[in-house]
C-alpha cells in the first residue's frame, strides 16, 4: 500500500511539473482576405510557452491548407499570417510558396498543405524591461491569414 501511495505521488509530480513548465493555446486561423481573393486558407495556429530560462520561450506551429478557387493555375502564393491578444509576442509571419521550379502548380480546386516552418520568439520586453498583456485587447487570443500576392500561369 505504501508503495502505491508513493508512485501515485511521484506521477502527481512529474504531471504538475509538466502542466507548470508548459502551457499550449491552439486558434483557429480566421480567413481575413478580401471576398474575391483567388485561395481560401484554413487550419490553426498552436502557441507553445515554455517557462524555462531559455531563449526562444513560445514557439508558433501553424498547419493548414490553401485551396484555389479560381479557374487558373496558380504559380505563387503569399499569405501574412498574425497572431493577437496572446500573452506572447504576435506572430508575424509573411510566407510565400514559389512553384516555378517545382514539379507542380496548384491547380484549379485543388487544395495544398499549409505547413510554414516553426517560428520561435522569446519573452516580449522593451528596453530589457518585460512587458505585460495587452490591457485593451477584448477578444482573446486570434490567429488570422490573408492572401497578400497570387501570380497565375499566363
Amino acid at each position: 500500500m505504501q508503495v502505491n501511495a508513493h508512485f501515485t505521488c511521484l506521477l502527481l509530480i512529474v504531471f504538475l511539473n509538466a502542466v507548470i513548465s508548459s502551457a499550449q493555446i491552439k486558434m483557429d486561423l480566421r480567413d481575413v482576405s478580401d471576398d474575391d481573393a483567388p485561395i481560401r486558407i484554413s487550419g490553426t495556429v498552436t502557441v507553445d510557452e515554455n517557462n524555462s530560462p531559455e531563449r526562444i520561450l513560445y514557439t508558433y506551429r501553424t498547419k493548414g491548407s490553401i485551396t484555389n478557387l479560381s479557374d487558373k493555375p496558380i504559380l505563387i502564393t503569399a499569405i501574412r499570417l498574425s497572431t493577437d491578444c496572446l500573452n506572447a509576442p504576435p506572430l508575424q509571419h509573411e510566407h510565400e510558396v514559389d512553384r516555378f521550379f517545382g514539379p507542380e502548380v496548384l491547380e484549379s480546386g485543388h487544395a495544398e498543405s499549409l505547413e510554414p516552418p516553426l517560428a520561435g520568439l522569446g519573452r516580449p520586453t522593451i528596453n530589457g524591461v518585460l512587458q505585460p498583456d495587452d490591457p485593451d485587447c477584448q477578444i482573446g487570443p486570434t490567429a488570422t491569414a490573408e492572401v497578400t500576392f497570387v501570380q497565375f500561369i499566363d
